[in-house]
């Protein structure tokens, strides 16, 4: 399962940013990406990630921005394989054990920048 925000821009909006910002156009944010324990493993989650870039191709978006847990080695590896780059940090963006906080990577990719084969490749 994915949820996923479309995230217009105005070229007003972003004139001036510094840093890892969203250019102007469409940009999509993937809120959630969530494969079962059960079931891991088994490049589910890479389709779902696959079917996302395509349609966020379709949908002639720029870029597509998540956020993944700092701990989560595992989901970071298949970001890099599709062509995410780290591009900030958000400091105790996810609650965790006893009260603590974990920070938050935040990764984007350049959607003109993949091709529909190295979707494919990824899978």
């Amino acid at each position: 399962m994915f949820n996923f925000v479309r995230q217009p821009l105005t070229a007003d909006e972003t004139q001036g940013a510094k840093g890892p910002f969203p250019q102007a156009g469409l940009n999509v944010h993937l809120l959630n990406l969530t494969v079962a324990p059960d079931v891991q493993g088994r490049g589910h989650g890479r389709h779902l990630l696959s079917v996302l870039v395509e349609l966020c191709r379709s949908e002639a978006a720029h870029s597509l921005w998540l956020e993944v847990r700092q701990s989560n080695q595992r989901a970071q590896s298949v970001y890099d394989q599709f062509g995410f780059r780290a591009c900030g940090l958000r400091k105790g963006y996810y609650p965790a054990a006893q009260g603590r906080r974990e920070d938050a990577v935040v990764m984007s990719l350049d959607i003109a920048s993949v091709s529909a084969r190295a979707c494919n490749e990824v899978e």
